[in-house]
């Protein structure tokens, strides 16, 4: 069986404890992912996360029909000033013609 060249098994040694520290602080980040993910889901006490995603969209959801139903009415008066408006302007015009027939029909 050949053996291994001394370089080769210094550089084992070395990285032998490097990798068991890795894999030590793996565990432990395993650990405290598991407890941010437990916070996440069930809320430890809270409302859990997807929850107040799903309130807060539902809320954007009514926030953005609210908006468009204010707007719909804002266009419709619009339309219905136009609308007075223009009745209005006829309602004057038409008085002004009664007025100048009638001064001519006086002369």
């Amino acid at each position: 069986m050949p053996t291994m060249p001394q370089k080769l098994q210094d550089d084992l040694s070395d990285l032998i404890p490097r990798l068991a520290a890795h894999i030590a602080g793996d565990a432990e980040l395993r650990g405290k992912m598991d407890a941010m993910y437990k916070i996440l889901v069930t809320g430890n006490g809270d409302i859990p996360l997807p929850e107040q995603v799903r309130i807060h969209s539902s809320w954007i959801e009514a926030h953005d029909a609210i908006a468009k139903e204010i707007q719909n009415q804002k266009n419709e008066l619009d339309k219905e000033r136009r609308l007075f408006k223009r009745q209005i302007y006829a309602l004057f015009i038409g008085q002004a013609i009664m007025i100048v027939v009638f001064l001519l029909k006086l002369k």
